[in-house]
């Protein structure tokens, strides 16, 4: 029989397995080599991706190198900018912007409307600058400056108007005219036509009040206070004088004054206040011949240091006749003490007068005088129009020595009265 044979060949058999099974466990301590380990890595990696789609990850399988956004990538705004520069005409215009590094150059809508976009970096605060040139750029008429901050949109506007831009910016021949009014004029504004002026040596503010608180009030009264007088002379005397003078002791009071001569005739009112260190007149001067002159004034001297006054004055006036004049001057002066005397002379300040008449077109006008410290002469006029005047005159007599029937000798008094008892 070959049963019992069998069973042997397998008894064997089987014994060698488990021998075999128990030399690998009894090898368990020792780690397979890592060449053969990456080696069937690699080997299955190679089939996974043989089995998928190109650069596709497995939703299975975390993402060893998972995708960021790039820090030094900016983001971008699209800023456009509708300006609206100062009237002015030229076919040489141009409108420039400047943010940071960015500069745009504007284009042209229509009238004063331009336009400018620009793709710039969100979130960002720079200062901004709109310059607004002639001749192709090579001649600033005025510019706009402002901070701004992008948004973080897609896209943005601003808005600039023509009262943003300043035009005193620039004034490229330095004579106190901005290029964008020189060019509007017509004048040139690399020529400083100012200093080219005519220079006369002095003007006379009386010639349009004919009057001088100085002369016509001040000077009626004494340096006694209180001063109380009246005088007077007989009606039948030509020239018949009557003067009323009531000034108290703090140097406040009334001046009237009267002066006739047949159908002529000169009448003056005034009332004196004074407070600390300036005092102050309100009164009309009145005269009749063949025309009818009348003038209000208020006028207050006050003492600012030994040698220094402030003049200021507010009058109107009408002068009716065959031809009609009426006027409004307005003074702000300052005037220094003259050595000796109690005289003080203009030395800076502005004097406005506006003149209407029926005379004609020219009698119609407003006349600017004015003067810094700093400046030499007194300037008549503005832009490129009128004169230089080496000296302000207050008061000038227009008729001389005698000023016929209806009113007294006027003197020359160019300078007003600065320095009162009252001090």
């Amino acid at each position: 029989m070959h049963t019992p044979k069998r069973c042997i060949n397998r008894l064997v058999i089987t014994q060698c397995l488990i021998t075999v099974l128990i030399s690998a466990c009894s090898g368990s301590n020792e780690s397979p080599a890592l060449d053969d380990y990456d080696a069937q890595t690699n080997a299955f990696n190679e089939v996974q991706s043989n089995d998928r789609p190109n650069n596709t990850q497995d939703p299975a399988v975390p993402s060893l190198n998972p995708v960021v956004q790039d820090p030094s990538v900016e983001n971008f705004t699209e800023v456009t900018f509708q300006i609206t520069v100062p009237a002015y005409q030229s076919n040489q215009l141009r409108v420039e912007l400047d943010w940071g590094d960015h500069n745009l150059r504007a284009q042209w809508v229509g009238d004063e409307y331009w336009t400018a976009t620009g793709t710039l970096p969100t979130g960002i605060q720079d200062l901004l600058t709109v310059t607004f040139y002639d001749f192709e750029g090579n001649i600033e008429l005025a510019q706009s400056s402002q901070d701004f901050t992008t948004g973080l949109n897609a896209a943005e506007s601003l808005q600039i108007s023509a009262d943003q831009f300043d035009p005193n910016l620039f004034d490229a021949d330095e004579d106190g005219i901005n290029n964008l009014d020189e060019l509007a004029a017509g004048t040139d504004p690399y020529v400083d036509e100012v200093s080219l002026l005519p220079i006369i040596d002095s003007i006379n503010l009386s010639q349009w009040s004919r009057m001088s608180v100085s002369r016509h009030f001040e000077s009626h009264l004494t340096n006694n206070r209180p001063d109380s007088r009246v005088l007077s002379t007989e009606p039948t005397t030509y020239p018949g004088i009557y003067t009323d003078v009531d000034i108290d002791a703090g140097g406040n009071g009334t001046l009237k004054y009267n002066y006739w001569g047949g159908s002529s005739s000169l009448n003056i009112t005034g009332i004196r206040t004074t407070s600390e260190k300036s005092v102050t007149w309100e009164g009309t001067r009145r005269a009749h011949d063949d025309y009818t002159h009348a003038v209000t004034v208020k006028n207050t001297v006050t003492y600012i240091d030994a040698n220094t006054r402030s003049f200021v004055e507010e009058s109107e006036g009408s002068n009716i006749g065959t031809y009609s004049d009426t006027w409004e001057t307005s003074s702000n002066l300052i005037g220094r003490l003259i050595t000796g005397t109690s005289l003080c002379e203009p030395i800076a300040g502005t004097f406005t007068v506006t003149n209407r008449s029926n005379r004609g077109p020219s009698d119609n006008y407003t006349v600017t005088i004015s003067k810094t410290l700093d400046d030499q002469y007194w300037r008549v006029g503005t832009g490129t129009e009128g004169y230089f005047v080496r000296e302000l005159i207050m008061l000038r007599s227009y008729c001389g020595t005698t000023c016929g029937s209806y009113t007294e000798s006027e003197p020359s008094d160019e300078y007003f009265t600065c320095d009162f008892v009252d001090f």
